[in-house]
């Protein structure tokens, strides 16, 4: 689909802490993990809550740094502008 690879692969946000067994059915996780086994730097975000009416505005700060600090760390060292 693509003409080169991604540089980095995101999954989630979704309910549920995606931890311990929960991992082998997460889509949030699977995706993370294909794009680690094709060699793409990949990171999964989750809400550990499991109310119908969970807020996940709280963690929008905390994903926007932590995806900005990935990015980077993705580009480190690409001779090819991040874009």
């Amino acid at each position: 689909m693509l003409d080169r690879k991604p540089d980095l692969v995101v999954g989630g946000i979704n309910h549920g802490d995606n931890s311990s067994v929960n991992l082998h059915y997460s889509g949030t996780m699977g995706v993370v993990i294909e794009g680690c086994l094709k060699g793409i730097s990949s990171i999964g975000y989750s809400l550990c809550n499991h109310f119908a009416d969970a807020d996940f505005s709280s963690s929008l700060l905390i994903y926007a740094v932590l995806l900005s600090r990935s990015w980077s760390m993705a580009c480190f060292g690409d001779l090819l502008e991040c874009e």
